[in-house]
């Protein structure tokens, strides 16, 4: 299920016939593979605990699991890449979801941003968790309340 809002649409529409390829730092991320620890799928490149923190550490700085997942899998992908970032970080999604697929039958949430700012450039934001019940990072139904442009995409079985 694919889900995002009318900024998105735009934006791939305008970069619709845009081609390019995945910089090596962002193949090796992929490349490296996840990391589960408890019920939490992390980027093996950059998660190396063994264990998770206390539950109340992660209730008070994250809310949840889908919280605390988004927090460590969020990639800026505009430090990766230095061309055509919608595109690459499009490709991004599209390479992550067969990844996932190759490793877990679990659902999996990928969550693209976009935007431009005045002060930064471009922005590009990954982030995944892994889809559980009564938890939401952001609500599908509501990524038109969002500035940025936004897309969501699920997989799997749950």
């Amino acid at each position: 299920m694919m889900s995002m809002n009318s900024s998105m649409k735009q934006l791939i529409e305008r970069d619709k016939d845009v081609a390019c390829t995945l910089s090596s730092k962002l193949e090796a991320v992929l490349g490296a593979g996840f990391r589960q620890v408890g019920d939490c799928v992390f980027f093996s490149s950059l998660f190396d605990e063994q264990s998770l923190p206390n539950t109340d550490f992660i209730q008070q700085y994250y809310l949840d699991s889908t919280g605390y997942e988004c927090g460590i899998n969020q990639i800026h992908l505009e430090d990766y890449c230095d061309t055509d970032l919608l595109c690459v970080s499009r490709l991004f999604v599209e390479r992550f979801l067969s990844k996932w697929s190759e490793n877990f039958a679990e659902a999996v949430v990928a969550i693209l941003s976009y935007e431009v700012s005045e002060e930064f450039g471009e922005i590009s934001i990954f982030r995944f968790h892994t889809k559980r019940p009564g938890e939401a990072f952001i609500n599908s139904d509501d990524t038109e309340s969002f500035g940025e442009a936004l897309m969501m995409v699920e997989i799997g079985l749950k």
